[in-house]
């Protein structure tokens, strides 16, 4: 009995298998979603990294910041810091509305720029508890 061919698509494997009992082929279709990401979880993942790399820039560009020893060139950093900011506004707009876009990217952005000064205390407070020991 012939089972029938397998056919390869980019998305997809199909097999054409005969019916029983109807002598005709039936086709069965799934998508291999274990080996791939979709590219709604993709954009998300492009979205927070940009959105978050980019407020590093930014505040690694100020002269408080706590992480280097000097900070960065202002102007260079910042547009590029800008650039990726734009990247990254285009990358949720392309799977959301324009104001859920918008609403998410203020909301990240707010999030990590409160955030990125304290994770400096907190891994100055780390070393110093192991430096006393």
């Amino acid at each position: 009995m012939n089972w029938g061919v397998i056919t390869t698509s980019a998305d997809r494997i199909v097999f054409n298998q005969p019916a029983c009992r109807l002598g005709g082929y039936a086709q069965s279709t799934w998508r291999q979603s274990s080996q791939r990401i979709p590219m709604t979880i993709l954009a998300t993942i492009i979205f927070l990294f940009c959105i978050i790399s980019a407020n590093l820039l930014i505040y690694l560009c100020h002269r408080n910041q706590a992480y280097l020893e000097k900070p960065l060139p202002t102007l260079p950093w910042l547009v590029c810091a800008g650039l990726v900011h734009l990247h990254a506004f285009f990358a949720a707009y392309t799977y959301l509305s324009p104001l859920a876009a918008c609403f998410i990217y203020l909301i990240v952005c707010m999030l990590s720029l409160s955030l990125i000064p304290f994770i400096s205390l907190v891994i100055k407070r780390k070393s110093h508890v192991t430096r006393s020991r």
